[in-house]
Formats: C-alpha cells, structure tokens, sequence
C-alpha cells in the first residue's frame, strides 16, 4: 500500500519511480538499513528550501510506527504463542507416553481408548450393538466397507484421551495378518464384529494381566486375589482356544 502511494506522490524520486523501486525502497527502509539518512532526509532537502518536508516525515515516519513495530511485534507474538502451543503440544504428549508406560497394559494398545468404551457390555448383544454403532461412525461414505484410510481416519476422528493414531502396522495386527478382512483388504460389517470382539477380548486379558501385577505388587507374592484374577484369564484363553476350534471346524478337511 505504502508503495502504491509512494509511486503515486513521490514519483518524482528516483526511489519511488516506479512500483518496483517504489517497494524494494519501503523494503529497505522497514529493515531500518539507512532508511532516514539515504531516502528520507535527501527527499526532504530535495523537496524543501530548509531541509524539512511534512508530508514526507510523516509519510516515513507512520509506515516505520505501523510495519517496523506494530505489524513486526504481532507477527512475534503470533510465532511465540504458536511456539508455546507446540511446547506444550510436546510436553502433553511425553507426559501421556510417559503415563502410558507406568500405567503398564492398560493403554499400550493403539485401539485402547475405544475398547475401553466397548468393554461396559452388559451381554453379547449389547456389545454387538456397540460394534455395530461404531462402524457406522467409521463408514463415513456409507459404502458398507471399511479400508484402513477410513478405519485410521475414523478412529482419529473420534473424541477419545490420547486421540487414536493407527498405522498400518497397526491395521495389519489387529486383523491377524489381513486375514479377517476381506480379498482388498477391506472389513464389512460382519467382518468388523470379529476383529472388534477379538480386540475387546485382548483388552480384557491385558486389564487382567496388570489387575494380577497390581495385586502381586501390593501384597508382594501371589495372594487369592492374584489366584482369582488368574483363573479367570485362564477361563478367557480356554474359551478363546474352544472358539478357534469351533470357527475352524466346518471350514477343515474332512467332515465328522
């Protein structure tokens, strides 16, 4: 702007005789470089008998109160508030890792924070239920599928504490290998109940498995807590084998 009206009042300045000189002047002058001894002052002694021209001091001297220190100051202040926010950003994220790390199994696991919601079921029902309202929050193009872009992107989208990053690592471990999911690697609905019951049931072992570490720790050895808690993750992993047998039985060779 200052250009503009430089070019259009001073033009008879070698410095403002074009928009070129005109902005490569003001450039050099909001850099405080000689701005008042090598432009201003000989444009003022050029333009008046006494050395001194109004409009030119005032012209000079509101462009350096307005860029060199009110526009230059906000943009300092806009870079350091974005630097704290980064800080703090990073300060946020080493404290929940290292929150995550003393809190053992409870949340080591990128699906964690949604598991934790889908293991209040109160029955099969109820959690299929929840499986179900979940991949419709996923399903954001309502195509029936889920690929993994989705599946990460859904899961980020939701409002959980620490937000769920999943890479593909990630998507490849808790469909076994690919192996729940569909020939381009795709999970439909059925398919999403059997990887989400299978990663609630890992959940639930994990709460055990620390449950058992927590109580040992406190009552230094096995107590009858610890002796609970562990058959019951005991009952867990038997069911889980009787289902593994069940699920591969009408699909094996040969039929009883």
């Amino acid at each position: 702007i200052y250009a503009i009206l430089g070019v259009g009042i001073f033009s008879e300045f070698d410095e403002f005789s074009n928009f070129s000189m005109a902005f490569f002047t003001m450039f050099q002058s909001v850099t405080g470089d000689g701005w008042a001894s090598e432009i201003a002052r000989p444009m003022m002694e050029a333009k008046s008998d006494n050395g001194f021209e109004a409009g030119i001091a005032v012209f000079f001297l509101s462009y350096i109160l307005i860029v060199m220190i009110v526009l230059v100051n906000i943009v300092l202040a806009v870079l350091l508030d974005e630097f704290l926010k980064t800080a703090e950003m990073h300060k946020l994220e080493i404290a929940t890792a290292r929150q995550l790390q003393e809190g053992g199994a409870e949340m080591f696991a990128p699906l964690d924070p949604v598991l934790h919601h889908l293991s209040g079921f109160i029955s099969s029902e109820d959690l299929g239920a929840r499986i179900e309202t979940l991949f419709s929050l996923l399903d954001q193009d309502e195509g029936g599928t889920l690929s993994y872009v989705e599946f990460a992107a859904g899961l980020r989208r939701l409002k959980t504490t620490p937000v769920i990053k999943v890479s593909q690592d990630d998507y490849k471990d808790v469909t076994l290998g690919f192996s729940l999911c569909g020939p381009d690697g795709d999970l439909n609905r059925q398919q999403f109940q059997v990887v989400m019951r299978n990663q609630v049931k890992l959940y639930v072992q994990r709460l055990a498995t620390k449950a058992m570490a927590t109580l040992s720790g406190m009552v230094g050895g096995a107590g009858g807590n610890d002796v609970v808690i562990f058959v019951l993750k005991y009952i867990l992993t038997s069911l889980d084998e009787l289902h593994d047998i069940a699920f591969e039985g009408p699909g094996g060779g040969g039929g009883g």
